[in-house]
């Protein structure tokens, strides 16, 4: 075991010749905690036995300000902490058991120290480190203490920190800890510094703001503040954590990693939610992106989506219609249909409904842009046919003409869908009637097919008329 003294300050030596008594703090906390150990200690000189928590403290301390000072490295500090607990061991030296007689006092204390060693970094500044401050407090009597950190601030003003390994203190023991802080702000003062603030640096302990929900009954979130051992910091931060990693795109191989190492990764991979091709990469090296914006467009590739616009008449018997989606640069490749949708709006422009089709494509042929055919196959009533050619549309009415013998008869009409080049007639024709399905190409315009109708509807008159003055 390796004892470090201080060196003799020349003031404590005036001090003494001048026959002025200075009294250690630490002497005086002694005397105050335990009688006993003051009078071996002071009276008979003859040190008790160094507590766990004596060793493992004041290793921590020299570790810890050799780091501040640059004479160690954040590397050094669980190296060190490993072996102040190897030198606690072959010393004997136990820490007290819990009320179940466990260990779980030592491996909460192990672990807090531990994850101070791995996540401390040196405060950034000037300091003095072990700096002695003497407080006059009479002509004749005087208090001595080392301050652990003294920060030079930019603004000439001094804030002094004492590292601490304990627990926490309670508030009712807040007062009686503090004293020790107060005696070394008065010290510096009387020395002519401006003491800006005093604090303890709890090596077991962090302050950890994060933006989550106060309370399980919130709605909104907030910012929380909490004091907690490093070893509970993931524990209490990780619902806002792990929801944060998920919204910055971090997949659960990425946030386990980080439950299980307790450090977040600079460099990760975003996975996209599908497969399929990147038809605009919006990011390139160096640049920041928020958690909103679009970095990339990916095309799936399986499955893929065929859209169709059929006529508006077949919106009817789309509901029960089976559908079969042939890829013409695929011939012979009749794809899998798995579900079809039927928008609701129309395109006025067109007068049809769009289709959209959701169809299977594990191997990838069928890609974006190709053009496809598609079948409906519905069951409806029994209804008249006539080829489509056979109608005469003229926009505000349907015709066809029936041959009658020697006669040719307009007759007006009304029609259903067409498809395969057949119209569904819904009245106006009975089954068996003929009607003219070439020759019509003849009448090229409105006018004439105006003109054909009134002569053959009055040709159809005159006849009727004679038949029936003969009879």
């Amino acid at each position: 075991m390796v004892i470090i003294e201080r060196a003799k300050d020349p003031r404590l030596q005036e001090l003494k010749e001048e026959g002025v008594h200075v009294y250690s703090y630490s002497k005086l906390n002694c005397i105050n905690d335990c009688l006993l150990e003051s009078w071996y200690s002071y009276i008979k000189h003859e040190p008790g036995l160094q507590s766990v928590y004596g060793l493992l403290g004041g290793a921590s301390h020299q570790v810890t300000e050799d780091l501040i000072e640059g004479k160690a490295t954040c590397d050094d500090l669980l190296p060190a902490l490993h072996s102040a607990l190897d030198e606690c061991d072959t010393l004997g030296l136990t820490f007290p058991k819990d009320f179940r007689g466990n260990d779980s006092i030592k491996e909460k204390w192990i672990k807090d120290m531990t994850r101070f060693c791995q996540n401390f970094y040196p405060p950034r500044g000037k300091y003095i480190i072990e700096q002695l401050v003497i407080l006059r407090v009479s002509p004749t009597r005087a208090l001595q203490g080392y301050i652990d950190l003294t920060k030079l601030n930019d603004d000439g003003t001094v804030s002094v920190y004492d590292l601490k390994t304990s627990s926490r203190y309670k508030p009712s023991d807040l007062l009686e800890h503090g004293r020790q802080l107060v005696i070394y702000a008065m010290a510096l003062e009387q020395a002519s510094y401006t003491v800006k603030n005093l604090a303890w640096i709890m090596l077991k302990y962090v302050e950890i703001r994060y933006t989550w929900y106060a309370t399980s009954r919130s709605r909104n979130k907030t910012q929380c503040i909490r004091i907690v051992n490093r070893s509970k910091i993931y524990d209490t931060i990780a619902p806002a954590v792990e929801s944060a990693c998920r919204d910055a795109g971090m997949d659960e191989a990425d946030i386990a990693l980080l439950k299980h190492t307790g450090k977040i990764k600079t460099d990760f991979t975003v996975t996209a939610p599908a497969s399929g091709i990147v038809t605009a990469l919006d990011v390139r090296r160096g640049m920041n992106v928020t958690t909103d914006a679009k970095i990339a467009e990916i095309q799936g590739t399986d499955p893929v989506w065929v859209t169709a616009s059929v006529p508006e008449s077949f919106a009817p018997h789309l509901a029960h219609a089976r559908a079969q989606v042939e890829i013409s640069a695929l011939p012979g490749v009749k794809a899998d249909v798995i579900r079809s949708v039927v928008l609701p709006a129309a395109d006025a422009a067109t007068r049809t409904v769009r289709v959209r089709f959701l169809v299977s494509n594990p191997q990838g042929a069928i890609r974006p842009g190709f053009s496809a055919r598609v079948t409906f196959t519905a069951e409806t009533e029994n209804t008249l046919l006539i080829p489509s050619r056979a109608v005469i549309d003229t926009g505000r009415t349907k015709r066809v003409i029936v041959a009658d013998g020697s006669r040719f008869i307009p007759r007006m009409i009304e029609t259903a869908a067409s498809s395969a080049g057949m119209t569904s007639v819904t009245a106006g024709l009975a089954a068996g009637e003929i009607v003219v399905t070439d020759g019509l190409f003849l009448i090229d315009s409105e006018a004439n097919i105006s003109g054909v109708l009134k002569r053959m509807q009055a040709d159809s008159a005159t006849d009727a008329a004679k038949g029936a003055h003969h009879d």
